[in-house]
């Protein structure tokens, strides 16, 4: 593959400041109106989905156009001792 569309920087301007997106593991997203909402669980086994109500509200407006293309990056790797140390500071 020699290009891929960059994605993060054509939606970069139009996300709202969603903040603390990293703890959850689970989400889902929907339309609704017309607008993307995100709404997570913080284990795949909790029951809730919050926030309670229509969820978090993804972006503030539609991008136009087509997303640049980049060339993707093969050289980073994932190194097998970090990933070990990120398990094991999981809660459950």
């Amino acid at each position: 593959m020699d290009f891929v569309y960059d994605i993060k920087n054509w939606l970069e301007p139009y996300l709202n400041g969603i903040k603390n997106h990293v703890y959850p593991h689970l989400y889902t997203f929907s339309k609704k109106d017309g607008k993307v909402q995100l709404k997570y669980k913080t284990w795949a086994n909790d029951k809730t989905w919050l926030p309670k109500g229509s969820g978090l509200q993804m972006l503030n407006g539609i991008p136009g156009g087509t997303p640049s293309l980049v060339r993707p990056e093969f050289c980073k790797k994932l190194e097998t001792k970090q990933l070990e140390e990120s398990v094991k500071k999981c809660k459950r």
